[in-house]
């Protein structure tokens, strides 16, 4: 499933980037953090992972990973260079009650935020580094490998 923001993207289709069969549901008003959580919610009576558009170093493996991992911990989450994460993942009773409020979103203080917000006995597992496409900077770096 793709949600997409803003709303009026629904139906705009990009044939290189996404199948054409894929579902397209809106991200609704508010925050990052108000939106991923609805979503978390709303998808969460299975394994849920949300990532970004932005991660040309994103493999297969990757998401596999995260699925795995899954299985056995609350929360999966693929930190980002900058601060942030590129992915995050709940297990079907954590989606149930996300939260992830007050984070400073596109900040240093992303991934720290959010892990503030997560209860203390939850178990989290970190996925490798990646590097999120912000500005051209970021760019290089992730066709540079």
């Amino acid at each position: 499933m793709l949600a997409v923001t803003p709303q009026k993207d629904l139906n705009v289709r990009f044939p290189s980037a996404w199948p054409s069969d894929l579902r397209r549901v809106g991200q609704g008003q508010g925050d990052l953090g108000q939106r991923m959580a609805r979503a978390l919610v709303a998808f969460g009576r299975a394994p849920v992972c949300i990532i970004g558009s932005d991660l040309p170093d994103l493999k297969r493996a990757d998401l596999v990973q995260a699925f795995s991992a899954l299985k056995r911990v609350d929360v999966v989450l693929g930190p980002a260079k900058d601060g942030g994460y590129w992915l995050i993942g709940m297990a079907p009773r954590a989606a149930r009650r996300a939260h992830l409020a007050p984070v400073r979103w596109s900040s240093r203080h992303t991934l720290s935020d959010t892990l503030a917000c997560l209860p203390t006995n939850w178990r989290v597992k970190f996925l490798r580094e990646l590097e999120d496409v912000d500005d051209i900077a970021s760019l290089k770096r992730s066709t540079q490998r």
